[in-house]
């Protein structure tokens, strides 16, 4: 019998000179339906974040299949929220933090980089109503794309190594630090001197 098909997807983030990733098990039954929510996850998440926030690519994978991985097409391109002149960007380490439910007893935190200054009032966060109904828009939107992932212990020998659950509700719980990467595609390793 073959394993099922449970996908991941991740998306890769930078905004001026950090990156982050994040990564989301997908409601899907081939790499067309995973591609698509992803790419609908995608264009939510960009609809709260500022025009500097830019996604650099997005990958999906089989978690059945070993060393899979699998460009994925994106529609949106940066951040959807106020103007570069106008609502920059906090530090990249502001998250906005929410929280994903999978019935009564499994919950996913999830952080979001990218918090708009407009958001602030005095170093207070202060969401303005239309942010506040975005980011609801938000998580209905995620909520019949995405699962959450339990890695099933002790790992068996052949897959499924996880089991998926499908969000039931998703909430936003304030803000919160978390610290960022490097971007992408810089060099990596020692430095070379003459």
């Amino acid at each position: 019998m073959p394993a099922p098909f449970l996908p991941f997807g991740t998306l890769f983030y930078q905004l001026d000179g950090s990156g982050w990733s994040e990564t989301w098990a997908l409601v899907g039954i081939d790499y067309a339906a995973a591609a698509a929510n992803l790419d609908m996850i995608n264009t939510a998440r960009l609809s709260f974040a500022p025009t500097k926030v830019q996604v650099i690519e997005g990958r999906i994978s089989d978690s059945s299949v070993r060393g899979d991985s699998k460009l994925v097409n994106l529609t949106t391109a940066e951040g959807q929220w106020g103007t570069p002149l106008t609502d920059g960007p906090l530090p990249p380490d502001n998250t906005i933090l929410f929280r994903f439910e999978a019935g009564a007893l499994k919950r996913a935190m999830r952080q979001f980089h990218g918090v708009p200054t407009s958001q602030f009032s005095l170093g207070v966060y202060v969401p303005s109503g239309p942010y506040l109904t975005t980011l609801a828009s938000f998580a209905s939107t995620v909520v019949p794309l995405a699962n959450i992932a339990t890695k099933i212990k002790p790992t068996p020998l052949a897959p499924p190594f996880y089991t998926f659950s499908p969000y039931t509700v998703g909430f936003q719980r304030g803000i919160a630090n978390k610290r960022v990467g490097r971007p992408f595609d810089l060099p990596r390793g020692r430095r070379l001197t003459a």
